[in-house]
């Protein structure tokens, strides 16, 4: 199959060219060349240029910069403040080929020496003029597009930074807040145990000494009052617990876990050596925390899991690590190091609704009746804060009947 080419476009030009002869040769030129069809509108004078230029067919212009009515660089000047967008050629003199170059600086596209014209270098000045001017036009288009999006992005930055400042301030505002609060919380907490020592005392003087004076239903409301005053001395110093979770410095060091739980576990077992329990623990396991706050986690954690586990014959409560480990290396046998993996705590207690996970670590929330297990809904609230300190994240999984795992993770230990 032949190929068939396509026939030139049609470029229309208007020449500006007031010496007969010159202009004669130019149109000769540009209507035997093959490669370049055009259509030639020719004026002699500036002024019939700019009424031609109205009309917005023309594509490119080729003009002498000697003119009966302007001269020189003037008579560029006054067709590109009236037209910017048309491209335009110069053509000029041996003489002037200084003047041209001048020209070209000033915002023509090309020059060309009359003397030294041919039909090729005609034609390639046009379709270069052309595109050229077609680069630039597009060029100042994206940079005025560019400028635009410089200025939208200067005011989104601004619009951020001032954003981020009121976020700022808002931080300071709930710092602050959280300190009043933390304050308020132990102050209150502080100040009401002195009275309700004072009423449990005595309340326990009552029963103790005076119980046989009573009559049944006196005895049941002074024991009433009794168990009511140790859950609020309970649950006092839950809310002191928590305070001081936020307030007190934190001290970094290796902390073994492992020897924590082990001591944990053997004080719950001594206070109730009837219960049956097989506990599991990881040995060896290590992180970098604060002993107190960890301590205090893991005395939460477990005193759920004992208590929760309490309606079972066979009771087992579990603390160990899940090893991370990158995909390429084998699994570490290493549980020494710092903070190697996610830590747990699991038991076969009761568990709970996944339903009802969101309120977990919300104070003073509870899943279960106050006559089924004792507590104030304060615990796990405490550890969250705990973990939180030191960069972790914790979360649950548990199903009604049975059991819950606690995971938490200790971040502060990757920490360069």
């Amino acid at each position: 199959m032949q190929s068939q080419l396509m026939a030139p476009r049609l470029i229309n030009v208007l020449l500006v060219e007031d010496n007969p002869g010159d202009a004669y040769i130019i149109q000769d030129l540009l209507k035997h060349n093959a490669s370049t069809q055009v259509q030639i509108d020719h004026v002699e004078r500036l002024d019939s240029a700019i009424q031609q230029l109205d009309r917005p067919v023309f594509e490119v212009v080729i003009l002498d910069l000697s003119l009966p009515d302007s001269q020189g660089l003037d008579t560029l000047l006054a067709l590109l403040n009236y037209t910017p967008h048309i491209p335009i050629v110069v053509l000029t003199g041996l003489a002037d080929e200084d003047l041209a170059i001048q020209a070209v600086q000033q915002g023509a596209q090309d020059y060309l020496v009359k003397d030294q014209i041919s039909e090729a270098s005609l034609s390639r000045s046009i379709r270069y003029a052309i595109e050229r001017q077609r680069i630039e036009e597009t060029l100042k288009q994206r940079t005025l597009e560019l400028g635009a999006a410089n200025q939208e992005l200067e005011k989104r930055t601004i619009q951020l930074e001032l954003a981020k400042q009121k976020l700022e301030e808002r931080t300071v505002q709930l710092e602050a807040a959280n300190l009043e609060l933390e304050a308020f919380s132990y102050s209150v907490s502080h100040d009401l145990r002195n009275p309700l020592t004072i009423i449990n005392g005595m309340a326990t003087v009552l029963q103790m000494q005076y119980a046989d004076q009573w009559d049944e239903q006196a005895q049941s409301h002074i024991e009433m009052i009794c168990q009511t005053g140790r859950r609020m001395a309970q649950l006092i110093k839950d809310l002191l617990q928590l305070s001081q979770m936020t307030r007190s410095e934190m001290q970094l060091q290796p902390v073994d876990l492992s020897s924590m739980v082990k001591e944990i576990m053997q004080q719950q077992q001594q206070r109730q050596p009837e219960r049956r329990l097989k506990s599991i623990i990881a040995p060896g396991v290590i992180a970098q925390g604060d002993p107190q706050l960890l301590r205090a986690a893991l005395e939460n954690l477990l005193d759920n899991a004992w208590k929760y586990t309490r309606t079972r014959q066979e009771a087992e409560i579990e603390w160990g690590v899940i090893i991370e480990n990158e995909p390429s290396k084998p699994p570490s046998k290493d549980l020494t190091a710092p903070n190697p993996g996610i830590y747990f705590v699991r038991d076969n207690g009761v568990g709970f609704d996944m339903t009802q996970a969101d309120k977990l670590f919300t104070p003073f929330q509870r899943f279960h009746q106050q006559q089924e297990f004792e507590g104030t809904g304060i615990g796990l609230a405490t550890v969250q804060r705990i973990i939180h300190r030191h960069g972790g994240r914790i979360w649950v999984e548990a199903a009604v009947n049975q059991g819950v795992t606690v995971y938490f993770t200790l971040n502060k230990g990757h920490d360069p």
